[in-house]
């Protein structure tokens, strides 16, 4: 069974052998930028598995798509996880990459799943990421510094926060 990426890229090497049997493609596209920035963030937003082989078309389509790819970030680590440095790849991208407030500004969904990560990075991750509408963590709670600020909580429209259990000890 092919896997999202592999029918993606079928279906997009068969419509361009279509294209290019049928029509010379030179030149600019020949579609109005707007009608042709509509039908890739339409496509991308109803099937998101296809965004990532999408924004390989042209850097336009990935400047319009990187919004859409980054709206929703999930990052998780387990005990069987072979890369336990989930978090801290992320934060270098947050900070190695686009200025902060490019983050702040599209990434609405955050889910932090694995009670293994250090407070001090979630921490970081989260002063970057302001614009969170819905933020779901998995992790103890003592010492995170956004429930200092009840103004950055009550901004959520959803918050999810869970607390593993931790056996005292007797």
């Amino acid at each position: 069974m092919k896997s999202y990426t592999d029918h993606a890229v079928t279906l997009f090497s068969a419509f361009k052998s279509a294209l290019l049997r049928d029509y010379k493609l030179t030149g600019p596209p020949k579609l109005p930028p707007a009608l042709e920035r509509r039908i890739f963030e339409t496509c991308s937003l109803e099937n998101p598995e296809f965004c990532t082989v999408l924004v390989l078309v042209a850097r336009r389509v990935q400047v319009w798509l990187d919004p859409i790819l980054i709206a929703t970030v999930c990052i998780t680590q387990n005990f069987q996880s072979k890369r336990r440095d989930q978090l801290e790849r992320f934060l270098v991208k947050l900070t190695n990459g686009k200025p902060a407030e490019y983050y702040a500004q599209h990434i609405k969904n955050l889910a932090i799943l694995g009670g293994f990560f250090e407070k001090e990075g979630i921490n970081r991750i989260l002063a970057i990421c302001t614009g969170v509408e819905n933020l779901v963590v998995l992790a103890p709670a003592r010492g995170f510094d956004f429930f200092e600020n009840p103004q950055v909580v009550s901004e959520f429209q959803s918050f999810l926060f869970f607390q593993p259990h931790t056996p005292s000890p007797l």
